[in-house]
């Protein structure tokens, strides 16, 4: 009888860029030929979190599955390749609020659906607000060309957390649990989501199969790690963290109908403490200003901190970094990270701002407003992104930067740790200097960081209202177990 094949496609579904993510879906499908199955990330047509206008992405998205069912019949490939399972979007042709559903395609036709029951709560995700629930359904049958069909048990995003879907899935008789997932990193997220993954396997008896999506941009990342686990809870396959993936693994039926792993898929190590940290900043850099299709970033050297400029260094080499300073000497790391330095005379700006207001009473401007209005303004001539050293703690003075704050939500110790563990290594893709050059740059004495200070009453100058800091989020919002409204024993999510 035959095995079942089934590739885990592991890579960074864009918000809203229906045509780019078919594309990325189609070329991995033709990586994985002598699979039965390709496994797609959570919501793989059209990214996470779904974007405004939903009316015009399921209407994108629901062509772009049509593509990709007649992909899966043409005539030149055989039965058109392996299947695929993806999820989109799907308005209800009566116009009621959209669900959510994982679609089984193969043969060039719809070989199943199944709807979300379980919506998650993560606020960066929008799904409990913006989608609908739908109803909990048994497994889909994915043709065997030598026995009787796969029963595919298909629990996706949050269904993972909870047991009632799983257990539903098996009392209907499915043979294997697939995860299609979009987990946002969090610090322990890995260790989080294995957990549930082996509760769900324990409580079934039944393999499980993750996609997760690996990559993102701004204020929400996915670090991948995609993974199967057989029967015996034995995690025996795991893909990397936060790099595209194609991870195939092979399932052999059993007399008594169980499936087990004929075959293990790639096992990497997960980056620990603090590398997953620092890969998820570098990943969220990166991918921000790649969606916003900017070449350049732009940042405050005496008031960014060593970290911030290292990170923009790393994430985008020295070559797309401008730095610029109010005050005069040299920047021994500016120089060792090979980034362009320019000094600006911020206090020419802050006196010419002092004469303007001079009929509205006396007094000096404060240095931060004037630093960040040259900043802002420095971004929008070079067409840059600004990049902001805000921490944790200046956040939580009233900071309001304008451009992306990756340090955020950081405390500084864990900054200093960060800066400390990149002193001793350098990371896969970092475009950076070697951890040597870089120990040297900052054991060298230089200009004081007399950057502006944050004052707690800037929110209050800004009416106590304005746009939320960009940074990157890094609260779990995955675990929902313990939450109440989630799946009662009829299978519903209330």
């Amino acid at each position: 009888m035959s095995d079942l094949v089934l590739a885990i496609a592991q890579f960074d579904p864009v918000p809203g860029d229906v045509a780019a993510n078919l594309q990325t879906i189609r070329r991995l499908r033709d990586a994985a030929k002598g699979a039965q199955l390709l496994l797609c990330p959570d919501l793989a047509l059209t990214g996470l979190p779904a974007l405004a206008d939903e009316a015009g992405l399921c209407a994108r998205s629901a062509d772009a599955l049509r593509a990709l069912q007649a992909d899966t019949g043409q005539a030149d490939t055989g039965q058109g390749g392996p299947a695929v399972l993806v999820g989109l979007p799907w308005r209800p042709e009566d116009g009621g609020r959209p669900r959510l559903a994982s679609v089984l395609l193969g043969q060039g036709r719809e070989l199943g659906r199944r709807w979300r029951v379980g919506l998650a709560r993560d606020p960066r995700l929008a799904e409990a607000c913006r989608f609908a629930p739908g109803e909990l359904a048994g497994p889909l049958a994915l043709p065997c060309p030598d026995g009787p069909p796969w029963r595919l048990g298909v629990l996706a995003g949050a269904e993972l957390d909870v047991p009632e879907v799983a257990e539903a899935l098996a009392e209907s008789g499915a043979e294997i649990l697939l995860v299609p997932a979009a987990l946002p990193f969090a610090p322990g997220g890995f260790e989080r989501r294995q957990q549930h993954a082996v509760q769900r396997v324990t409580e079934t008896g039944l393999p499980l199969v993750l996609a997760n999506a690996a990559g993102g941009g701004g204020e929400l990342v996915f670090d991948g790690l995609s993974l199967a686990l057989d029967p015996a809870r034995r995690l025996v396959a795991l893909a990397p963290a936060f790099e595209e993936s194609l991870l195939l693994t092979r399932w052999a039926r059993q007399d008594d109908g169980w499936l087990v792993p004929a075959a293990t898929g790639l096992r990497v190590p997960p980056p620990e403490e603090p590398a997953d940290l620092y890969l998820a900043l570098l990943t969220a850099l990166r991918g921000l200003t790649g969606r916003l299709g900017l070449e350049l970033a732009v940042l405050e050297l005496s008031s960014a901190g060593a970290l911030l400029p290292v990170l923009a260094a790393d994430a985008l080499g020295p070559a797309r970094v401008y730095g610029w300073t109010a005050w005069s000497g040299r920047n021994a790391l500016a120089d060792a990270l090979g980034i362009r330095t320019e000094r600006i005379d911020a206090g020419l700006v802050q006196g010419t701002l002092e004469r303007l207001l001079e009929p509205h009473g006396a007094g000096s401007v404060a240095a931060g407003p004037v630093h960040e209005l040259i900043g802002t303004a420095l971004a929008a001539r070079l067409g840059a992104l600004q990049l902001s050293g805000a921490d944790r703690a200046a956040l939580a003075a009233g900071a309001l930067p304008g451009g992306y704050a990756p340090l955020g939500e950081l405390a500084q110790p864990v900054i200093q740790a960060l800066l400390r563990w990149r002193t001793t290594q350098r990371p896969d893709g970092a475009l950076g200097p070697e951890p040597a050059a870089l120990a040297a740059a900052l054991a060298e004495p230089g200009p004081a960081s007399a950057g502006p200070a944050v004052l707690p009453s800037w929110r209050q100058a800004r009416g106590g209202t304005g746009t939320v800091p960009l940074v990157l989020r890094l609260t779990d919002g995955s675990s929902t177990a313990s939450e109440p409204g989630y799946p009662t024993n009829t299978g519903k999510f209330l």
